[in-house]
C-alpha cells in the first residue's frame, strides 16, 4: 500500500489528504485505521494559530510505503520524532537512512521542497510525533536572523536536518504520548501545550548549537 502526500498551505488539509488514501475520513481531527488494513490513528491537535502537533500510531498488516512530495513556498514545517522502537527506512533523493528512537537520526526536519519517503514493515507498529511551524513565527521573534534555525529558514534553499532525541526529549515525547491517545478521556489540553512548547524549544536550541548534520541542497524530486 503507498500513500502520497505532500506540504501543504493548511495543516488539517494534511490529515484529510492522507485519510481519503485510508478509505476513511476525519472526524474531530482524527481518524482510525481501517480493521481490514491493520489497527491505530492518526490525531492532530492545534494549540496555537502557527503551531500543530500530530501522533501517528499503527500496525498494519501489509508494507506500507509514505511519500512526501515537494512543494514550493509552504510556509509550515515539520519537526518529525521517530518514536516507534523499531526501525524503519526512509529515502530522501539518492540517500537511505534507517531512522527511529534510538539512532543518530530520530528527528528529521525538512523544508517544503524536499521530497522523500518512509517504508513500513508489517506487523511492527509505527509511531511519530510530529510539531509543525509556521516559518513567519520564527521570523516574529528572530527579526535579525540571529539564530541558526532563522538563518536557515531565510535563506529560502531546499534544506533538511537530523538530529538525536536527548534523554529530555524523550521525556517529554512520553507526556505527551501518554495524554494524547485518540479518544483519551484524561486529555489535558493545557498540559499538552505546555509539553509541545517544552519540546519545540528544546529542539530549536539543539539545532541553534549546530550539532547536526545539516543538507542544503536542490534534492531531486521523486517520481
Amino acid at each position: 500500500m503507498t500513500i502520497e502526500f505532500c506540504a501543504i498551505n493548511k495543516p488539517e488539509d494534511w490529515m484529510e489528504m492522507v485519510a481519503e488514501q485510508f478509505g476513511t475520513s476525519v472526524i474531530n481531527d482524527g481518524f482510525t485505521i481501517p480493521s481490514y488494513i491493520g489497527s491505530g490513528f492518526f490525531k492532530q491537535y492545534y494549540p496555537l494559530p502557527w503551531l500543530t502537533l500530530t501522533y501517528i500510531s499503527f500496525v498494519a498488516y501489509e508494507p506500507i510505503t509514505m511519500i512526501r512530495r515537494s512543494v514550493e513556498n509552504s510556509k509550515w514545517i515539520p519537526v518529525m520524532f521517530y518514536i516507534n522502537e523499531h526501525k524503519h527506512e526512509q529515502i530522501i533523493g539518492t540517500s537511505t537512512k534507517t531512522v527511529g528512537v534510538d539512532t543518530l537520526d530520530g528527528i528529521f526536519m525538512p523544508s517544503s521542497s524536499i521530497p522523500t519517503e518512509w517504508s513500513f514493515p508489517p506487523k511492527k507498529r509505527y509511531e511519530n510525533i510530529t510539531l509543525t511551524f509556521n516559518k513567519d513565527w520564527i521570523e516574529k521573534i528572530d527579526a535579525a536572523h540571529e539564530t541558526y534555525i532563522g538563518r536557515l529558514l531565510q535563506s529560502d534553499k531546499a534544506f533538511y536536518l537530523f538530529e538525536t532525541i536527548t534523554p529530555a526529549m524523550q521525556q517529554v515525547l512520553d507526556n505527551i504520548k501518554s495524554i494524547t491517545e485518540i479518544d483519551n478521556p484524561f486529555f489535558n489540553a493545557s498540559f499538552a501545550w505546555k509539553k509541545t512548547m517544552e519540546l519545540l524549544t528544546m529542539f530549536l536550541e539543539k539545532a541553534r548549537k549546530k550539532r547536526s548534520e545539516v543538507k542544503i541542497s536542490c534534492q531531486p524530486k521523486l517520481e
